[in-house]
């Protein structure tokens, strides 16, 4: 990664040597945030959501055009794979893209916009997640997206 390869708990991580597995990050028996430990509840969520009028192609461009981000920027920098994608599916990215960039009141109507959105929060989220770290890069790509699509919408 740019900055480091740790989170800014580089010290913790440095020292004690945590094992989860992807299944217990799938089933939220880890350390996390509220409602986004639990990554199945967040599927079953968005597979509830798909059958109401929500906008559901918005988390799946967001996440496909994250992985596609994510293949470049492993094959270019060499970077770990694997951990780059257990980061895509930490809860953090998901409950972004599933809850807050879905239904948010700001995310665009139209499915053109809906699909520019979305290819910018996948990217900017990667980007950012890199950056800074991958709990807050979502949201701050959620933030810059909203801008983007608005400034976009006036011109």
């Amino acid at each position: 990664m740019l900055i480091n390869k740790y989170s800014y708990l580089n010290l913790y991580n440095l020292n004690v040597e945590v094992n989860y597995s992807f299944i217990d990050l799938f089933l939220g028996r880890s350390i996390g945030g509220l409602a986004t430990s639990n990554i199945l509840i967040i599927i079953i969520c968005y597979i509830i959501l798909s059958f109401t009028p929500y906008k559901k192609e918005i988390p799946i461009i967001a996440s496909f055009s994250y992985f596609i981000t994510l293949l470049i920027y492993s094959l270019l920098f060499k970077s770990d794979i694997i951990l780059n994608i257990v980061n895509m599916f930490s809860g953090e990215f998901m409950y972004g893209v599933v809850f807050i960039a879905s239904i948010s009141h700001f995310s665009p109507i139209s499915p053109k916009y809906r699909a520019i959105y979305a290819i910018f929060i996948g990217i900017l989220s990667f980007i950012f997640s890199i950056i800074f770290n991958i709990y807050e890069g979502v949201f701050i790509a959620i933030i810059v997206s909203n801008i983007i699509i608005y400034l976009y919408k006036l011109i």
